[in-house]
């Protein structure tokens, strides 16, 4: 069998520069050997000599030579029994007292005004005991965005059940059998399939009108309260524009016949027809 150092002197002494060539080549790039004591070599098949390599520079010719390695620490073994307990030391002198450290210096933060050459927009210096200084800047005012295009144009709902228009004459809002619409003269609200519109609030719905107001059914309507019911006017008329007037709790009335007569004293702002 071939020794792995070689044979006689020759093979010895080559073995020897080449592991002292490592040991100076361990030095330089402090690889040689690794952390846990392993070394990398490379063994010529024919002549059997030894090279000892830093794997993380050299690699072994696979043609002529084969890679080994040697000199690692194993396993740990199993902890021994534990020892007996060794007699109390002597007390240690006490130490001296340490000296006061001198106060920390504190950053300083200075104010940047507007141009300044590290902060264009100004901000503040902040400067720390070893004279080192971070600069936080402000932000630059943005550009004013353009004015935008006037829109006009219709949004329908993924369904293409609902809508809204936008146009030069007005803004609809529309269901398929209902519709608000906006237009420089009214607002209506439409309703051609349901059986109820309503307008409800907590507290107070108010309906008011400048001039005229104006309710009508094309069948039975009523007005209702809870508690009062109050119809105030110049002139209240009901059932028509052209009505008696509506005799008052102490107006004078002239009995006919029977139980037909007339009103000669009534109300001058409650007509009945």
């Amino acid at each position: 069998m071939k020794s792995i150092f070689g044979t006689g002197r020759r093979g010895a002494t080559f073995a020897v520069v080449a592991v002292a060539v490592a040991v100076v080549g361990g030095v330089a790039y402090a690889a040689i050997p690794e952390a846990d004591g392993t070394y990398h070599g490379c063994v010529h098949h024919a002549r059997g000599a030894l090279r000892v390599i830093d794997p993380a520079v050299e690699r072994c010719n696979e043609r002529t030579e084969m890679h080994i390695t040697f000199g690692a620490r194993g396993e740990a073994g199993p902890p021994g029994p534990a020892g007996p307990a060794g007699a109390d030391g002597a007390d240690g002198a006490d130490g001296t007292d340490g000296t006061d450290g001198t106060d920390g210096t504190s950053p300083t933060v200075a104010q940047l005004g507007p141009g300044n050459s590290h902060c264009a927009a100004g901000g503040a210096a902040i400067t720390d005991a070893a004279g080192t200084t971070a600069y936080v800047c402000s932000g630059a005012a943005g550009a004013d965005g353009a004015d935008g295009e006037p829109f006009s144009g219709t949004f329908t709902s993924p369904n293409g059940q609902y809508s809204i228009s936008v146009t030069d004459t007005g803004v609809t809002v529309a269901s398929p059998d209902s519709a608000i619409k906006v237009t420089d003269s009214a607002i209506s609200v439409e309703s051609m399939g349901l059986d109820l519109i309503e307008l409800k609030g907590a507290n107070v719905v108010r309906i008011e009108s400048g001039a005229g107001l104006q309710l009508k059914a094309g069948a039975t309507a009523s007005l209702e309260a809870a508690v009062g019911l109050a119809l105030k006017g110049s002139l209240v008329s009901i059932n028509g524009p052209s009505c008696a007037p509506a005799a008052r709790l102490g107006d004078r009335v002239t009995v006919t016949g029977g139980s037909l007569g007339h009103i000669d004293e009534g109300s001058t702002t409650v007509c009945i027809g």
